[in-house]
């Protein structure tokens, strides 16, 4: 049985910056990325200073059993919406692991339980079939499609947004955790 007591976080601070472009210029996160341009260095240091300073966003340092694993953030935090998005970047070692499952189950618990959000958005590739099922499996619905919106390999692909309630999460969250093995 997996544990959410495996995953803890921290904030991020200006020490993660190497780790972090790393990971958003690593192929395997770039390529499931609405924005899949090589971050230059000038350009990362620009967004980690304004990242930081932003009050309508959080990102944390994950760690699952004393390792670094990724990084989770909460983006476009509206108080008066009580609306937010999120994402996250896995080290690849970890794809197709526990780790990202307990990863969105506590990112969807901040939001919902600590930060009070009563609807989560994002917006997901179509080529990423394999995320776009995740969440749908953790209660997120699909609400609209953005129909060939980016340009990329020579093709245009589509963008589906997708949203969970937090009364929803309330009342699935419980049967998922059991359904998926993961205890508190």
């Amino acid at each position: 049985m997996i544990s959410l007591n495996d995953i803890s976080l921290r904030d991020v601070n200006i020490n993660d910056s190497d780790r972090l472009i790393k990971w958003r210029n690593s192929e395997h996160i770039r390529s499931k990325m609405i924005n899949a341009h090589i971050v230059q260095k000038k350009e990362h240091e620009k967004w980690l200073k304004n990242t930081l300073n932003n009050s309508n966003s959080q990102w944390f340092i994950v760690n699952y059993k004393g390792e670094i694993v990724g990084t989770m953030y909460i983006t476009n935090i509206l108080s008066i919406d009580k609306t937010s998005t999120w994402g996250m970047y896995l080290d690849k070692q970890y794809i197709n692991s526990v780790v990202g499952v307990l990863m969105e189950v506590i990112a969807i618990d901040k939001m919902v339980f600590d930060l009070g959000i009563r609807k989560i958005w994002g917006e997901t590739l179509e080529t990423n079939k394999k995320l776009l099922t995740m969440h749908q499996k953790f209660g997120f619905d699909i609400e609209g499609v953005y129909k060939k919106q980016i340009y990329r390999d020579n093709t245009y692909h589509d963008i589906y947004r997708i949203a969970l309630f937090s009364t929803k999460w309330k009342t699935i969250r419980k049967n998922l955790l059991e359904s998926l093995g993961v205890k508190e």
